[in-house]
């Protein structure tokens, strides 16, 4: 089930991981603007890893199946 970007606020704030491309990733970074529109992004950094990506959408990520939310 995609994210939204409530859920991607709340893992960059209190932290927590995401999966994107089938790997953990952690919330590092928000952006307001991407391109040409006024959306929100992020940069998420691989988990165990130095390596990140930018301008990921929400609804490209998904909540780790241990996730337990009411």
């Amino acid at each position: 089930m995609a994210m939204t970007d409530k859920q991607m606020m709340n893992l960059l704030l209190f932290g927590g991981r995401c999966i994107y491309n089938n790997h953990y990733y952690n919330v590092v970074g928000h952006r307001w603007r991407f391109g040409d529109q006024w959306k929100d992004s992020f940069t998420l950094q691989l988990q165990n890893s130095s390596a990140k990506v930018e301008g990921v959408f929400a609804d490209q990520c998904e909540l780790p199946p241990e996730a337990n939310h009411v």
